[in-house]
């Protein structure tokens, strides 16, 4: 029976997801770009700094809509779900291509599954243990692959798991939305989390010599555009989207923006002259039957 409310709600869930992935999807070649000049800590941290700017007159709206007990939630939304994954994806795509960055992206969903039946009483049936696994298992291909092959280089693996890692807390952040803040307006999440991340991270920027003429060589202020898109688009904008699909849809279903975002990333990585080697493509085919098996 046609049911307008449900209907819009579901086609408007899609148009957020398609939108999102574009944003997130570009972000990883914004990081390439960036890091051509700055550290994986100074793009982080201006990248934060200027994020938490952005959000501070939405932040002097909101902040009589957040109650005391909401500021242990909004810290924890803070800390996984935009704080360290920025500085763990800078620090990871030192050592691995934007493309492969955005492939391991896609273990968002499974993750978040992962992290809900562990903490937050989640049930699920045996297709998304199945899936679990299967995406775990392209993980793995994934990592231990590179351009030429199998790469079990330290570098590789290591890089690779740090990005795991920054995938891993954004399941953190998903889940405590949908279960302690559902119906909190997006943009007081949004604004209060990077509220408690704008002093550690405008401290950070001054510290590494953002205020120093000499900091900014030619070299940085050429492609210091691609950090405050990363920082506008990928953090500010998206933040704000993906929370209220979250709110709206639900953690499971917003996660499979991670269905897209690969498709986003290598298409712009190869475009921007990577490649990818049969392992790594097998590795994210074997990454997205896990994602689509844990939908089940």
């Amino acid at each position: 029976m046609f049911d307008l409310k449900r209907d819009f709600t579901q086609w408007s869930g899609t148009a957020l997801l398609v939108i999102i992935s574009l944003i997130w999807g570009s972000s990883y070649l914004f990081m390439k770009k960036g890091l051509i000049a700055f550290t994986p800590v100074e793009m982080a941290s201006i990248r934060l700094a200027f994020t938490s700017f952005c959000f501070l007159p939405i932040f002097l709206v909101h902040k009589n809509s957040i109650k005391p007990h909401h500021w242990k939630y909004l810290l924890i939304i803070a800390i996984t779900g935009s704080g360290a994954p920025a500085f763990l994806y800078a620090i990871g795509q030192t050592g691995i291509t934007s493309s492969v960055a955005g492939i391991l992206g896609a273990l968002n969903p499974i993750f978040t599954i992962l992290v809900g039946v562990t903490l937050y009483g989640l049930k699920i049936n045996t297709e998304k243990y199945l899936g679990i696994g299967i995406g775990f298992l392209g993980a793995f291909i994934l990592i231990i692959s590179g351009p030429n092959g199998l790469d079990f280089s330290s570098q590789n693996l290591g890089m690779s798991f740090l990005v795991v890692l920054a995938v891993f807390c954004y399941a953190f952040s998903s889940n405590t939305i949908q279960k302690y803040l559902p119906t909190m307006n997006p943009l007081a999440i949004s604004s209060g989390a990077f509220f408690l991340l704008l002093f550690p991270n405008l401290a950070e920027a001054v510290h590494v010599g953002v205020l120093q003429e000499s900091f900014w060589t030619t070299a940085r202020k050429e492609v210091i555009i691609f950090i405050l898109l990363l920082a506008f688009l990928g953090t500010f904008l998206a933040n704000i989207l993906y929370f209220h699909l979250v709110q709206k849809n639900g953690a499971v279903m917003a996660a499979t923006v991670s269905y897209l975002i690969p498709i986003v990333s290598i298409l712009l990585g190869v475009l921007d002259g990577e490649k990818l080697s049969e392992w790594q493509i097998l590795g994210m085919v074997t990454i997205l039957v896990g994602v689509y098996l844990s939908r089940k």
